[in-house]
């Protein structure tokens, strides 16, 4: 079992088993059912004439009321917040009605 990871959120988070990191290019998209919201990730493959496929890497599956404090973590990172433009955040933001 590995050590408590710090988190600001909450208790310390502890990995009872090994957890694989995945890496993805970007976010495919977003689906809303009931109370849960759905995020699929895809990654990139190279095909012929220098163009990439995007294939499905990962979902993952949470409540919709963690939304909010994922995007609240993400943009208080300041490594994150810094290297991303002001205009795409409220863009991303006005998509989830939070900002007219």
């Amino acid at each position: 079992m590995n050590e408590p990871q710090e988190d600001k959120a909450g208790p310390p988070l502890v990995e009872a088993y090994p957890v694989e990191d995945k890496y993805v290019d970007g976010i495919g998209r977003v689906e809303v059912t009931g109370h849960n919201v759905r995020f699929v990730f895809y990654t990139g493959r190279p095909k012929d004439g220098g163009e990439y496929d995007r294939e499905i890497a990962t979902r993952v599956v949470m409540p919709m009321e963690q939304v909010m404090p994922l995007l609240t973590m993400i943009v208080s990172t300041p490594r994150i917040f810094g290297s991303l433009d002001a205009s795409q955040i409220f863009k991303a933001v006005s998509v989830f009605g939070l900002i007219h």
